[in-house]
């Protein structure tokens, strides 16, 4: 984050076959949101040390406003090897920074105590069920009564958990970073021709909570 704010991957440890994507679309390491002169205002950091891998989601200001961003990042010997980078339009209408930075603690990204934790594998079929449930008719994982669901900072839906995402088909769905302690799985997918980064939280065999990056049209993830 801190090598994009300078606009210089050059401080980075990279992979001779290193690649990167914005919003679906092969790019050089360097262009795109590189360019705009960012600052971070917020980040949360999910990590998945199995993978060698990482997703964050964070708040970025510019000369141009407010950017909502999220990235993957795969590691190979120490090197980055992966970065794929989704950065919200500043054409999409439905932005809200400040229901995504919290307030104190941020407690999306707390341990789990253990307890109440689930497996890498629970995670997965919690989410697949999840997405399964916008197009055969089933019914979502249990959801906590506190339990919000928020694109961009804004509610989807009627902002609760306990519906499906959609009655659209969620397809090239790939889950690249699971963090079992913190109890979060992150999800790529595309739906309707648009681009979305999921972290979905959960403990105890309930959905504690869901923040969505997204809303870049393209065809295909890129990856």
């Amino acid at each position: 984050m801190q090598a994009m704010s300078a606009g210089n991957p050059s401080r980075l440890r990279l992979h001779a076959a290193v690649r990167y994507t914005e919003n679906g679309q092969e790019q050089q390491l360097g262009e795109g949101v590189w360019l705009r002169g960012t600052q971070i205002d917020f980040a949360r950091h999910i990590f998945d040390e199995a993978r060698c891998s990482s997703v964050t989601q964070a708040v970025l200001s510019s000369l141009t406003g407010a950017v909502v961003f999220g990235v993957r990042l795969l590691y190979r010997d120490g090197e980055l090897l992966e970065v794929e980078a989704h950065v919200v339009p500043d054409t999409l209408a439905r932005i809200d920074v400040d229901m995504i930075i919290p307030i104190g603690n941020d407690r999306f990204v707390e341990t789990v105590v253990e307890e109440r934790r689930m497996s890498r594998e629970q995670l997965q079929a919690y989410a697949d069920r999840y997405f399964d449930a916008a197009v055969n008719g089933g019914e979502v994982p249990p959801a906590a009564p506190d339990c919000r669901r928020r694109q961009n900072g804004v509610p989807l839906g009627n902002g609760l958990c306990n519906t499906p995402p959609g009655t659209m088909r969620f397809e090239q769905r790939r889950y690249p970073v699971v963090d079992v302690e913190s109890g979060i799985i992150t999800v790529s997918v595309i739906y309707d021709g648009y681009l979305g980064l999921y972290l979905m939280k959960m403990a105890g065999d309930t959905v504690q909570s869901i923040e969505i990056v997204g809303g870049a049209n393209t065809p295909s993830s890129g990856w």
